[in-house]
């Protein structure tokens, strides 16, 4: 039995091309083409790109949010209302309420995204219909259709579901299949959804093998122990660090949040070299996200060291590197160095990484 399906999706494209109303270059950098056509629309509602910008000053990319609503009722064609009604549907308010609740969030987060369904679905509802709609049928969906056709005949080679349990222990019990969603405008985030994540049309599918593992990881185990783990780490300074080589439209704005992706992306791309999607993972970390994730190097070097076959899970894996020194608040930045000295790889570490704070 596959562990993929593979299909396109007008109602996360939607979602994923609002991520341009917040104007980061790094998103607008990915999609010229489309930007330039539709900036003086997009412009024309200054309302809503204040909206995205204020979201992302919190950490909240809207895109992401609108994608992860979106994704939680099963209509997935093109009526805009249909589209909508898990924001505007009153009746719909349950199925919100168990999202919120199994994904741990706090009742204030809650009633935050109750007052701002109405603003997302006038932002769907103006996308949709500035002549998007149009737009995707026409240059997008065919493009779109062959990706899906041409992953689906290689998906069976790479078991992520199973794989991503495995490693999670306790906490991995998703269910095969895992629903992949090929879109035009996602880039350059992978989304993680309900048991579905979403990958841009341009990468290739050993590109999207690894963002599957990485979206099947979020979160690694309860939201609560990360936060509980991130009071702690933050204390360290090589860490605090690392964070301030994001940019801000990485989404990642909260310690616990970018303790997380940390987590994440070291597991992740430990998979993704046993599954043999990534030939150079210490070099892969180094360079994206600006080489932030040093936690993400300390927890894959763990894991190359058979720190996963000493422990039941993920979370029992960190937990053992914080006692045991590599993840203890102190001791990152010594631990960081070493694994990419001893890989004769340090001079890919980005400066203020290596060199301190000298200009």
């Amino acid at each position: 039995m596959s562990e993929w399906i593979i299909k396109p999706s007008y109602k996360l494209d939607l979602a994923c091309f609002c991520n341009l109303f917040y104007k980061a270059d790094m998103v607008i950098d990915k999609h010229r083409e489309a930007y330039g056509i539709f900036k003086d629309r997009i412009d024309m509602r200054n309302d809503l790109v204040e909206f995205s910008k204020g979201m992302l000053a919190e950490g909240y990319m809207i895109g992401v949010a609108m994608a992860s609503l979106l994704d939680l009722i099963d209509y997935n064609g093109g009526d805009i209302d249909e589209i909508c009604s898990i924001m505007d549907d009153e009746s719909t308010r349950p199925i919100l309420d168990e999202f919120i609740t199994k994904s741990g969030y706090t009742e204030d987060l809650r009633e935050k995204v109750l007052a701002l369904l109405p603003i997302m679905s006038d932002m769907l509802h103006y996308v949709h219909s500035m002549g998007f709609f149009e737009y995707w049928h026409d240059e997008c969906i065919d493009h779109i259709k062959k990706k899906c056709d041409e992953f689906t005949l290689l998906a069976d080679r790479y078991p992520v579901v199973s794989t991503v349990n495995d490693i999670l222990g306790i906490h991995g019990d998703r269910k095969p299949p895992v629903t992949l969603y090929v879109c035009r405008f996602s880039a350059p985030y992978g989304i993680g959804l309900t048991n579905a994540f979403i990958s841009d049309v341009r990468w290739n599918f050993e590109d999207t093998v690894a963002i599957a593992l990485h979206e099947l990881i979020h979160p690694p185990f309860k939201r609560g122990t990360i936060r509980e783990m991130a009071d702690g780490i933050w204390k360290d300074g090589f860490f605090r660090k690392a964070k301030g080589l994001l940019e801000a439209s990485s989404g990642y704005g909260k310690p616990e949040d970018f303790l997380e992706e940390n987590l994440v992306e070291g597991t992740h791309i430990y998979l993704s070299e046993e599954m043999g999607v990534e030939k150079n993972p210490l070099k892969y970390l180094a360079e994206h996200d600006s080489g932030s994730h040093v936690i993400s190097a300390i927890l894959y070097d763990a894991l190359k060291k058979g720190y996963g076959d000493k422990a039941g899970s993920i979370e029992e894996v960190v937990w053992k590197l914080i006692e045991e020194g590599p993840l203890k608040p102190g001791k990152i930045e010594e631990n960081y160095l070493k694994i990419y000295n001893e890989a004769g790889l340090l001079g890919l570490c980005p400066k203020p990484l290596t060199e301190g704070d000298k200009q």
